[in-house]
């Protein structure tokens, strides 16, 4: 679904739309974008123009700039062929691969040129990152996500190890913090400024049992120290 956001003076909007490669078994859905400025939009472009997808783009403005984050992967969809026909071993070792495959963009965008200004890919090796938010102040990027090593959608497998990690990108580079380890489920997680201090509110499902409710606990994570906000 498309995402837009406004500065008070102009506005964004990013979608998702399917384009064919040469030599390409199937199509590739990427990025596209539309600005609003004096008074009209532009023709969409397209965000990159390289033959990986594209997915769940996020916008961020301070009210002046325009950030995007979003996921692409490489994962070569061919090999999910005759998916149907294979074992819930070989199925559940597929969709494994192809969740770590995952990559986290982002991206500013340029008023001058009109184009998206790549700041790189962030990525936990060996981890499938998800339900990832982001915002920036005092011109430092912040992006906190969730992660487990075993490629797991939802973190409910019994051998799930999964863990909350930020990300701060400064000065150009791109550093890694582990925010908590052995966490539940992540079935939410939202990052913003709370009094002055970066922060991120997530919510837990402690028996990673996605069907039970009762145990769902959230927390803020603000001042290097988790607590929990709801029993």
């Amino acid at each position: 679904s498309p995402v837009s956001e406004s500065n008070g003076d102009t506005a964004l909007t990013v979608f998702t739309s399917q384009k064919d490669y040469d030599n390409a078994d199937a199509s590739y859905s990427k990025l596209y974008y539309s600005y609003f400025k004096n008074g009209s939009w532009t023709e969409s472009s397209i965000i990159t123009d390289s033959a990986v997808n594209e997915m769940n783009p996020k916008l961020y403005t301070d009210g002046k700039d325009y950030y995007l984050m979003y996921q692409e992967s490489q994962f070569d969809s061919s090999l999910l062929n005759n998916y149907s026909e294979k074992t819930t071993e070989e199925k559940r070792e597929l969709m494994k691969q192809a969740f770590l495959s995952f990559d986290m963009h982002v991206c500013k965008f340029n008023d001058e040129t009109g184009v998206f200004e790549d700041l790189g890919s962030i990525k936990t090796d060996g981890v499938y990152d998800y339900n990832a938010d982001f915002f920036v102040s005092d011109n430092t990027i912040y992006v906190y996500s969730a992660g487990n090593k075993e490629g797991d959608f939802f973190g409910t497998s019994e051998n799930s190890n999964t863990f909350i990690n930020r990300f701060i990108y400064k000065d150009g580079v791109w550093q890694i913090e582990k925010v908590k380890d052995g966490a539940g489920s992540v079935t939410y997680l939202a990052a913003g400024i709370f009094n002055g201090t970066p922060a991120c509110v997530y919510s837990e499902d402690t028996d990673n049992n996605l069907e039970t409710t009762d145990d769902i606990k959230t927390f803020m994570y603000y001042n290097d120290v988790s607590t929990s906000i709801k029993d």
